[in-house]
């Protein structure tokens, strides 16, 4: 008798157990199942996708040139090497290459300077195949730091790239079989060389004259080190015009390099500094010096972090985007207050204006990368975001605190479903 009451109380130990174990798990699943729902929401909020730069560019210079006003021939080049010669940041890695060459409307692409085709940021050359860094002034014939700067160096077909070599630029007069130039996938391309010269197509001859003056101002390589003729390399830097990828790419540079091409933002310099029977106006003379509006200031600034982030985060490392915010920082500390406050009052949205979408992206950064260095900087610079951080950090607080309560509550109605009955 006294072994069969033993069993049956073993019996109902043990169903109780087993409804404690049903009651923890179910508890658990549910839990999990709020905080898996909650989290796919969120993100579905905070979300934003980088997409790939298109149309028309603006020139991000604002007051950059502002010093050379009024000045033309040598006086306006000996300026504009002090100008585009401050805090240059020059580097040689990758991730700044395939940022300034993005293709248009392809944010994992390049375009290659001489085939203009598209081929993957990360197709690094790896053999005769990829893509490699074209020193348009070649690399031979020229030092540090202009063998890192990014204004003369592009994507480019590692093949042609090779085919080019420290060839002159110049004008191929036979072009035929024998001096067109194949791309590493044995496509002809729109370029010709010979032994002494090599021709671009139309598409870069603008690109690399307007590189060449850049490199002849800042450091004084000589044109003629690079080109046929001096007179050639302006010929293509004033008949072929400056592009929208141009200015993009130019864009991209002063964000990362800190300094523009002048004769990329104004080719009216060309003749003001290279022309020796220019009798016109000066620099920046036939401009109406004006103050930006507040939301032309916004625009601005937006559009600067943009382009600065165009490119995503996951392939920068904690330092470089440390130097992303402070420069966003800075530039945010100088807006008028009544552009402080129009930032202040805008909501963020990923396919709204360039602040609504900047202050989305703000979003993206801090929920998905949880970078230390933008937070900081985040919640030193302005109160609207210093909101987005805080908020993002309390996501995580009230989901912890969410799992721990419905946790607690089905387990004590576990519990008393179990213990109702003795």
């Amino acid at each position: 008798m006294t072994g069969l009451i033993l069993i049956r109380i073993e019996m109902n130990i043990t169903r109780k157990k087993r409804k404690i174990t049903t009651a923890i798990l179910v508890t658990l699943a549910i839990a999990t199942a709020f905080v898996v729902t909650i989290t796919s929401v969120t993100n579905n909020y905070l979300t934003v996708e980088t997409s790939a730069w298109s149309g028309p560019q603006v020139s991000t210079e604002g007051s950059y040139y502002e010093g050379a006003r009024g000045l033309k021939g040598s006086a306006l080049k000996a300026k504009l090497k002090t100008i585009i010669g401050t805090n240059v940041s020059t580097n040689y890695d990758w991730y700044r290459y395939e940022a300034a060459d993005e293709a248009e409307g392809q944010s994992t692409k390049v375009l290659q300077i001489y085939t203009r085709t598209t081929i993957a940021k990360t197709a690094h050359v790896s053999g005769s195949l990829g893509w490699n860094r074209e020193h348009s002034y070649p690399q031979g014939k020229i030092g540090s730091p202009a063998t890192s700067d990014n204004h003369h160096i592009f994507a480019s077909d590692n093949k042609v790239n090779n085919i080019r070599g420290n060839k002159l630029f110049g004008v191929v007069t036979t072009k035929n079989s024998s001096t067109d130039v194949q791309d590493s996938l044995g496509n002809t391309i729109d370029a010709y060389t010979t032994s002494t010269y090599f021709e671009p197509g139309a598409s870069a001859k603008g690109e690399v004259a307007r590189a060449t003056l850049y490199l002849n101002t800042l450091y004084g390589y000589s044109i003629t080190g690079n080109f046929q003729s001096q007179d050639l390399c302006l010929d293509w830097a004033k008949d072929y015009p400056v592009t929208n990828r141009e200015i993009y790419r130019n864009n991209i540079v002063y964000t990362l390099q800190k300094n523009r091409n002048p004769f990329i933002d104004h080719p009216e310099f060309i003749d003001m500094v290279y022309d020796p029977s220019y009798s016109g106006e000066g620099a920046l003379e036939d401009d109406e010096v004006t103050t930006p509006t507040p939301e032309e200031e916004v625009d601005t600034w937006a559009l600067d972090f943009l382009n600065q982030t165009s490119t995503g985060c996951q392939n920068k490392s904690a330092s470089q985007l440390q130097d992303v915010w402070n420069d966003v920082a800075a530039s945010h500390n100088s807006l008028s207050d009544e552009a402080k406050m129009l930032i202040g009052n805008v909501t963020a949205n990923a396919t709204g204006s360039n602040i609504e979408n900047a202050l989305a992206r703000y979003h993206n950064i801090i929920a998905n990368y949880q970078l230390q260095a933008f937070i900081t900087g985040v919640q030193s610079s302005s109160n609207i975001i210093s909101e987005i951080a805080i908020r993002d950090n309390n996501y995580v607080f009230v989901f912890a605190i969410g799992f721990i309560l419905l946790f607690a509550t089905g387990l004590i109605f576990a519990m008393v479903f179990v213990f109702k009955k003795r």
